[in-house]
Parts: structure tokens; sequence; C-alpha cells
């Protein structure tokens, strides 16, 4: 037992203490799964849906947004609009799921929880591919102006900053 014990403590203590000293842990380089299960953890979960609850209610605005900066680029602007169309509706089903939690009410826990951990495998893949459709491509500056509407909305250039501040509190600016 106690084997078992000490295995688990070094697996789990081995990748960190692999890590150079200043360098940073990032969402950007971890598996869709170990995003997921970070982001369900109860100590970063509020976090992440105040996050998507915001998304969702500023989704309008930054959809015009994004309309302008890619005003001439039909496809730029369509790999954009339907990356956003499928996050947001994605954190509407969670947000909607966790609307207690939302309103700071003492209500709705469970099926919060239900809601996030049932959506969040689905949510991962395409908050990366939003990230993709924002980064980079033949067309940098409608990319950089869509970035900078993203940046002004909520105060981080990428998806990855969000779960960055979410999962990793003392790394990251909130």
């Amino acid at each position: 037992m106690k084997t078992h014990l000490v295995l688990a403590v070094a697996l789990c203590l081995f990748p960190l203490l692999s890590l150079a000293e200043d360098e940073t842990i990032s969402s950007a380089n971890m598996s869709t799964f170990a995003i997921a299960l970070r982001l369900l953890d109860p100590r970063n979960i509020m976090c992440f849906i105040s996050w998507l609850n915001k998304l969702v209610k500023k989704a309008p605005a930054l959809t015009r947004e994004v309309v302008d900066c890619s005003i001439g680029l039909a496809d730029l602007e369509y790999k954009i609009l339907s990356a956003l169309e499928k996050l947001v509706t994605i954190a509407g089903q969670i947000v909607f799921a966790c609307a207690g939690l939302v309103l700071n009410a003492v209500i709705g826990g469970i099926s919060c929880v239900k809601g996030v951990a049932t959506q969040v495998l689905d949510l991962v893949p395409v908050m990366k591919r939003f990230q993709e459709a924002i980064s980079g491509g033949e067309h940098e500056n409608a990319v950089q102006c869509v970035k900078e509407s993203f940046k002004k909305f909520f105060d981080v250039s990428s998806v990855y900053e969000v779960v960055d501040a979410c999962i990793f509190p003392n790394n990251s600016a909130p």
C-alpha cells in the first residue's frame, strides 16, 4: 500500500519537478481532457462560469466587431463567426444550467456541475477552434483587429489566457 502511495505522489509531482523555475504552465500546451478536468475542479469552476456568462452576454457586440474587422474577407468572417457561434451556444447551455450560481443564489449547484460536466468536453475543442480562427492566417490586419476586440471585451487576447486565469490563478492576471 505504501508503494502505491509513493508511486502516486511521484507520478503527480514528476511533471512539475521537470519544469524550469521560470517556465510558465499554460493551458495552450494541455490536452482537451486535461483542460476539461482542471475546469471541473471546484476551485476553478466559478471563475470559468463567470467568464462564460460574460461571453454569452457580450456575444452580440463581439459578433458585430468581428464582422466590422473582417469586411470583405468572407472566408475569415465565416471561420471566426462559426467558431464563435458554436462557442456561445455551448456556453449558453452551461450558463443556463448554472443560472442560480451566476446570480449568487445557493440553488442549482448539482444541475450546474452536471451541466458543466456534460458540456465541457464539447466546449474545450470549440474554444481551441475559436482560438485557432483568431490566431494568424493570411489576413493579419483583420485577425489583429479581432484579437483587439476580444481583448476589449474580456481584458485578455486569447481563450487560453481566460482558461489560465481560472486554472492557474497565481500565474496569470485575472
